[in-house]
């Protein structure tokens, strides 16, 4: 959700050159994808957290969704958003052939985000990491703060 909100910050986009986002077990379908950036988004059917916005991803060009999982196997459907399943869902991704994950790849090697067809593990890849910091604003005037008692314990 960070990364799709700073492809929409204008000053994230104009210190870097925002071309794709990706996600993993995000709740995005109702933030903007601005018209130059695509995104993939990867949602596991077992994990809650997809769907608390209460709205599907839109099917289009700029934002693919990939659904992965199936029947939920955890009842309070939370460990199904760790990062063991979506690792599974990255590599499923990785072999897959349809056509639009595999222009989706073939567009990450290009900007030297993937490692090139064929890489080995020993091989040397360049890679480029930018953190992102997200600052919690007050509330606008008139509306209520959401500070909830925290007790130890509670997460």
């Amino acid at each position: 959700m960070t990364a799709l909100a700073a492809a929409n910050h204008p000053g994230v986009r104009a210190a870097y050159d925002v071309e794709r986002v990706i996600t993993f077990g995000s709740p995005v379908a109702r933030m903007p994808v601005p018209h130059d950036v695509r995104v993939l988004s990867v949602e596991n059917r077992s994990d809650l957290v997809p769907s608390v916005d209460l709205a599907p991803n839109q099917a289009t060009r700029g934002h693919i969704t990939v659904q992965v999982g199936g029947a939920d196997t955890d009842p309070s459907g939370f460990s199904e958003h760790g990062m063991t399943a979506y690792a599974d869902a990255a590599r499923q991704i990785d072999a897959s052939d349809h056509a639009s994950l595999v222009d989706f790849r073939r567009e990450l090697r290009e900007a030297g985000v993937l490692a090139p067809e064929g890489a080995g593990e020993g091989d040397r890849v360049r890679v480029r990491r930018v953190e992102l910091a997200l600052t919690i604003l007050p509330p606008p005037e008139g509306m209520p703060s959401l500070d909830w008692p925290i007790t130890e314990g509670t997460r």
